[in-house]
């Protein structure tokens, strides 16, 4: 068959620079308008387009439709000025702007607002300021003389539009102590909580539905990771099983206790254009109940356990290639698929309606969140802005170091309960008893043993390149991953959950002795070793709310004996 035909490229003079014969065949050339489609349609949207974006396309084509319609213009000065979109339409090629078209268009504009006030809604007039944003930028670029003069006309309507709109919001004021509806802790530990209770559900915006099993474990996982790594709701959906890492913080926890931060890696997103991984750490909460890496764990375990996927009971952690690909977050029906944006969205607002919680986004709350809790802990600033990966400008310039697997220890500390001024004095009380690798093992058979075998493949590499190639690193590194969240999420199980002053409350198992993971694992929490190592947590617990007792002035607490035996036993040692 012959070769499909090539379009045409840009030509190098602007288009009324060219002959009028020359200038109809590129126009036909070139694709066609979009068809005017419904705001609420959103099966057209391009892949690399959010769903907000396509919805303001599509109600600015609406405009410029009417725009041609009153200044009888014809389809191609459509297509010249609809190239200009940022990002364009799914396989649109970018073209020059057509001068005139574009001038008379915001002058039409701006016509219609001076005339009427209430034809240029707010989000019609931040599409036409992207639009007009492009469109100078495209100007500057060919740095042409009949465009240049066409600049300042255009400036001049940009910056009377927005005088109107600051007009327009002055005397239709919005209410500014939204900004203070944020999410606190007690919030979270409520909603971390309600989505262990899979007895109760959680109603979506259908009310005869409700979150399967699946998804509350998944959101939960969602909630907790946006809330105290200020990531978007963006990265989460999109990160795999091999953008999971684990990364020892020697100066955080005492010398006989470290802590691990666990790392989310993803190589796209609104700051990263270049296709680098993009790390986002978290630390174990000192809360258990509000524990991302824990979570983590649970959400793996469930979908072996309980969901029976293939996927995850045959897991090869020493063979990287296998764990390309393999979605976090995943669809209900495809364990192949990321979970969707509508998904995401429907499973914040369940959980957040579910405790009474009004938010106005509920998907970035968690960057409003973290954020607040790092400022309220004197983080310094440039370091809130690499961790929660800030674009400043047109050019993101923390990217090359956000890339780096570099967790921000002060930033970290300050959403997971700690002091971002003595991080070697973090230790959560039920993450000090070591967790057996016996207990792993019966949680998930074959975890440590596979863990292990994925270390010493990377070990025996002959050299780095090979192990690269083989992508070693990316198999140890995972397999490590998993193995911490695993016993992450054992320890949490083991423990009793705090309350919002860190005070002991009562036992997860007890407390959520329905929810399907935790009745699908009665075996393993069945056994002595499990009973053992509960009773070690949960002892580390009390000591913890004793010494927080006796340092605040209580005397004469019954389970100080206990604690100066301890004490006393560690002293001999030393």
């Amino acid at each position: 068959s012959p070769p499909p035909p090539q379009p045409l490229q840009p030509s190098p003079t602007f288009p009324h620079d060219l002959p009028a014969s020359h200038l109809s065949m590129e126009l036909l050339a070139r694709p066609s308008s979009p068809p005017a489609a419904p705001a609420a349609d959103l099966d057209a949207c391009p892949p690399h387009l959010k769903p907000s974006t396509w919805r303001n396309y599509l109600k600015g084509h609406e405009l410029f439709k009417e725009f041609c319609e009153q200044n009888q213009r014809n389809v191609d000065d459509e297509i010249l000025l609809w190239t200009c979109i940022p990002d364009g339409f799914q396989n649109r090629t970018r073209k020059e702007p057509c001068e005139d078209v574009i001038v008379t268009f915001f002058s039409w504009i701006k016509s219609r607002v001076s005339s009427d006030s209430s034809f240029l809604s707010t989000t019609t007039f931040q599409l036409v300021v992207n639009w007009s944003q492009t469109t100078l930028t495209t100007i500057l670029e060919h740095k042409h003389e009949g465009y240049i003069k066409s600049l300042n006309v255009v400036q001049d309507i940009i910056r009377n539009l927005k005088s109107i709109a600051a007009e327009k919001r002055r005397e239709n004021p919005e209410d500014m102590h939204v900004v203070h509806a944020t999410v606190t802790i007690k919030d979270l530990i409520q909603m971390s909580a309600r989505l262990l209770c899979t007895e109760i559900g959680i109603p979506r915006s259908d009310p005869q539905s409700c979150l399967s099993n699946l998804m509350m474990f998944q959101a939960r996982l969602d909630i907790l990771f946006t809330h105290l790594s200020g990531a978007r709701g963006e990265v989460s959906r999109q990160v795999t099983l091999a953008g999971l890492a684990v990364l020892d913080a020697h100066n955080i926890g005492g010398q006989y206790t470290r802590i691990a931060s666990l790392g989310f890696a993803t190589t796209r997103g609104k700051t990263n254009q270049s296709g680098q991984p993009h790390w986002y750490h978290v630390l174990p909460h000192f809360n258990p109940l509000l524990c991302p890496v824990a979570a983590t764990g649970m959400l793996l375990l469930f979908r072996r356990r309980c969901e029976g996927e293939r996927a995850m009971k045959h897991l090869d952690f020493t063979d990287g290639a296998s764990l390309v690909g393999k979605p976090l977050l995943r669809q209900a029906d495809d364990a192949g698929k990321h979970m969707t944006t509508t998904v995401q969205s429907d499973c914040f607002h369940a959980t957040f309606s579910a405790v009474n919680l009004k938010q106005n986004s509920v998907t970035h709350s968690g960057r409003h969140m973290a954020q607040q809790q790092q400022f309220f802990k004197n983080v310094p600033p440039d370091q809130i802005c690499m961790s929660v990966g800030y674009k400043q400008g047109v050019v993101n310039p923390v990217q090359s170091r956000h890339y780096l697997n570099v967790p921000i220890i002060q930033a970290m500390l300050a959403v997971a309960g700690g002091d971002p001024k003595h991080p070697e004095l973090y230790a959560p009380p039920h993450l000090q008893v070591p967790v057996p690798d016996a207990l792993v093992e019966l949680a998930w058979p074959g975890l440590v043993a596979n863990a292990a075998r994925a270390a010493e493949a990377l070990r025996s590499a002959p050299t780095s390149a090979a192990a690269k190639k083989d992508l070693l690193f990316q198999a140890s590194g995972v397999a490590a991953a998993v193995k911490y969240c695993v016993s992450t999420a054992l320890a949490v199980a083991a423990a009793s959950g705090l309350d919002e002053d860190n005070v002991v409350d009562e036992p997860v198992l007890q407390r959520f002795h329905d929810n399907r993971l935790f009745v699908n694992m009665k075996d393993v929490f069945a056994t002595p070793e499990f009973q053992a190592f509960s009773r070690q947590v949960r002892q580390e617990q009390v000591a913890y709310s004793t010494r927080q007792r006796f340092a605040a002035g209580g005397a004469g607490v019954p389970e100080l004996e206990p604690l100066l035996q301890r004490l006393l036993a560690t002293m001999e040692r030393l």
